[in-house]
């Protein structure tokens, strides 16, 4: 079974935007072709509600949530915010 790692800039459950919709329906189509899904997202609230966890967690074999940082300075870095805010992504071991 060949293994997907997805690294989504968001919770892509429920998918009540153009982001999650994208994520989700990728998550759902590669789940239909049999590949073994690991998921990481880096959120600025890591209490995803258990409900819509659970409901991931049927699609994937692992979610990881990372905490992404809010800082006023990020927003003056050269660095777009998006990156800046999700700096601890590249501190995850794999």
């Amino acid at each position: 079974m060949i293994k997907i790692l997805i690294v989504a800039g968001d919770f892509p459950y429920p998918p009540n935007h153009g982001g999650r919709k994208d994520i989700w329906e990728r998550i759902k189509l590669l789940k239909k072709m049999n590949y073994k899904i690991n998921l990481i997202t880096a959120l600025y609230d890591t209490n995803v509600p258990l409900e819509d966890l659970e409901i991931v967690k049927k699609s994937v074999n692992e979610v990881r949530i990372i905490k992404r940082e809010k800082r006023l300075r990020y927003m003056f870095s050269l660095l777009p915010y998006q990156i800046k805010s999700r700096k601890n992504l590249k501190k995850k071991k794999l």
